[in-house]
C-alpha cells in the first residue's frame, strides 16, 4: 500500500490495542485517490510499471511527482482546487 493511502487510513481509523489502525469498511470508502486523467502521461506509466511490478516505492516516487496538493475534497470526490 502507498505512503498516500495508508497516511490517509491512518489519519480515518481508530487505533486498536499496539497502535495499529483499523481499517474498517466505512473509513475504505473515505479514501481518496487523485483521478487518473488529472495526471500526465508520464506518472501513468510509472505508476503502471510500479504497480505490475508490486514495487511501493515506486508507487511512493510516482506520487511524490504528480500535483496532489491541489486535490480537495467535494461530495466525496477530489476536485482539482484552482
Amino acid at each position: 500500500m502507498s505512503d498516500f493511502a495508508r497516511n490517509q487510513l491512518a489519519q480515518l481509523s481508530t487505533r486498536m490495542n499496539g497502535g495499529y489502525p483499523r481499517w474498517q469498511s466505512q473509513n475504505l470508502r473515505k479514501l481518496r485517490l487523485p483521478v487518473l486523467d488529472w495526471l500526465s502521461a508520464e506518472i501513468k506509466e510509472k505508476l503502471i510499471a510500479a504497480f505490475q511490478k508490486q514495487d511501493v516505492n515506486a508507487i511512493n516516487d510516482a506520487l511524490q511527482q504528480a500535483p496532489l496538493a491541489g486535490y480537495r475534497q467535494r461530495s466525496g470526490q477530489l476536485e482539482l482546487g484552482w
